[in-house]
């Protein structure tokens, strides 16, 4: 009763905005300081209203609605808490006893993310974006919530709020670029009790996946800190956490203890959902640095070292009358799985019904994102071939909303993002593509950009050097 009477408050949170007005860090600095100091509610509200009175006028004029709804936010966060997720709260009060100005502004960040999902939602999708590219446009973030809640106005302002929020709490930074902002430095919190009160608040989502407490830590949604994990000791001597180790080196996972483990039909104990992609293991943390590898780790064949099967199949893997290129000296160590491989990959690059141009773009956009620096060298010479100038080559790396593109250009790049981060393209950028381009080319975009990012996975992962006379990023 408590697990779903948990996950039905979970599911209720999340069908509203809520967070709706630009909170400073301040006040839920004071709201959670008199919570401490013993006041009861009623003061607390009056106390605030009072604080804020100043803060929403226009004109000289008090908007006193905005105001009640600012200060129903700070309250909700820490004052009108509902019994589920009261430990949580009074353990974050212990925490804001003894924490320095980073590990204040952590735990204040997980509550709001605690008690609105939609800042979380603000939050992750401010994250993924600065990982893919660096920097987050404002009409990013609103267009992709508005894929996700629904296309109404007032997500667009909600978001617009909790960003400038984001701003006043000094975690991101505006650019020269109206509406264009990157990450301030990460602030470093932990080690400490801290660093398990995270884990516990980032489970409290509603999902039952045992998950990695890495992989936590590095989600999106907590992009302003730099947290490291804790020990597993301090994990399993947590009542509040279940820890599962799986795999053959016995990795950690880890669920709130309440819930529950389901059993197959030999009785053994399985966790529903034990692979969760999307939860789990978030895209692109990794360092954005080009060629992570000093030296492949296969080696490219010399022709000389190949064998008769392995030199006539790379020679057709490669154009008439050209050299051997390393990916092709390099897959050759498998040749089956070259010349399998070879048929796909002739088709998405030579036999696509997609424009040239348009292909090009997606590719050189997947090898900016996997940071494959071969695949990158490779294709700014096939775009300069299929009409991409070096201005617009550079302005891939920028995004879809770098100015310059054409609609279909932007929804493009667009749609390769979504396609990178989430697997899946929103309706706003289909609708887009499809006003554009036949069936036969839709297809052809997606299995494109599915076969550069396995390529990508194959180059950095072996290695594999940029040949000779090209330049990478």
């Amino acid at each position: 009763m408590k697990r779903a009477a948990a996950k039905g408050a979970a599911a209720k949170r999340k069908e509203g905005i809520g967070f709706s007005q630009r909170i400073r860090l301040d006040w839920l600095e004071y709201t959670a300081n008199a919570v401490l100091a013993g006041s009861p509610e009623g003061e607390i509200v009056s106390a605030l209203r009072e604080r804020l009175r100043e803060r929403f006028s226009l004109g000289g004029v008090r908007v006193s609605g905005n105001r009640d709804k600012a200060v129903a936010i700070l309250t909700r966060v820490w004052v009108t808490v509902p019994d589920e997720r009261r430990p949580l709260r009074d353990e974050g009060l212990d925490l804001l006893r003894q924490a320095d100005a980073n590990g204040r502004m952590l735990v204040h960040w997980c509550m709001c993310m605690a008690a609105y999902p939609f800042f979380g939602a603000v939050a992750d999708t401010t994250g993924r974006l600065l990982r893919l590219q660096g920097a987050v446009a404002a009409a990013q973030v609103q267009r992709r919530l508005r894929e996700r809640l629904g296309e109404r106005e007032t997500v667009a302002r909600a978001a617009r709020r909790v960003l400038r929020a984001f701003i006043d709490w000094g975690v991101l930074v505006e650019t020269g670029g109206k509406g264009l902002y990157h990450a301030a430095a990460p602030r470093v919190a932990g080690p400490g009790p801290i660093v398990p009160w995270v884990l516990e608040a980032m489970l409290s989502d509603g999902a039952d996946e045992p998950r990695p407490p890495s992989a936590l830590l590095r989600a999106p949604r907590l992009f302003p800190f730099e947290l490291a994990p804790p020990p597993s000791a301090e994990l399993e001597a947590r009542t509040a956490f279940e820890v599962v180790r799986h795999g053959l080196d016995h990795e950690i996972l880890i669920c709130l203890a309440r819930t529950a483990p389901s059993h197959d039909a030999a009785g053994r104990t399985r966790w529903y959902g034990l692979y969760h992609p999307r939860a789990a293991f978030p895209m692109n943390t990794r360092s954005f640095a080009p060629m992570r590898l000093s030296e492949p780790r296969l080696p490219p064949l010399d022709p000389d070292a190949m064998t008769d099967e392995q030199r006539e199949i790379a020679i057709k893997a490669s154009p008439p009358d050209s050299d051997l290129i390393n990916i092709t000296k390099t897959l050759v160590r498998h040749p089956k799985l070259l010349k399998r491989w070879n048929v796909f990959a002739g088709h998405v690059l030579v036999k696509s019904t997609l424009p040239p141009r348009e292909r090009e773009i997606a590719i050189l956009r997947v090898g900016w994102l996997c940071r494959a620096e071969y695949e990158w060298a490779q294709h700014v010479v096939i775009g300069r071939q299929c009409g991409l100038d070096d201005e617009a080559i550079e302005r891939i790396k920028a995004g879809p909303d770098a100015p310059g593109w054409t609609a279909l250009e932007s929804a493009i790049l667009r749609a390769t993002d979504d396609l990178h981060e989430d697997s899946f393209i929103g309706d706003e950028t289909w609708a887009a593509l499809a006003a554009a381009w036949s069936e036969e080319q839709l297809l052809d975009f997606i299995f494109a950009v599915g076969q550069y990012r396995l390529v990508s996975m194959a180059l950095n992962t072996l290695g594999v050097r940029i040949d000779p006379g090209l330049r990478g990023f």
